[in-house]
């Protein structure tokens, strides 16, 4: 996700503003995934996107919900 946002700020040749929403609900379900971690997996997803936005890579990432290698 942080590389394709990373080349449409590139290509749009213009800063990229880029929000991101918290699923709810449906969502919930889908991923099989305990509504309670919601906050939580939320925050580390941002946190991962925004060190792939800011150091070199790659590095590995290792979080409660999240072990990879990028």
């Amino acid at each position: 996700m942080a590389e394709q946002l990373a080349m449409a700020d590139l290509d749009l040749g213009r800063p990229l503003l880029s929000g991101f929403v918290r699923g709810v609900g449906v969502e919930t379900w889908w991923s099989n995934s305990n509504p309670v971690h919601n906050r939580e997996r939320f925050e580390e997803c941002h946190d991962l996107i925004l060190k792939c936005w800011t150091e070199p890579g790659p590095f590995r990432w290792e979080s409660r919900h999240y072990t990879s290698a990028t």
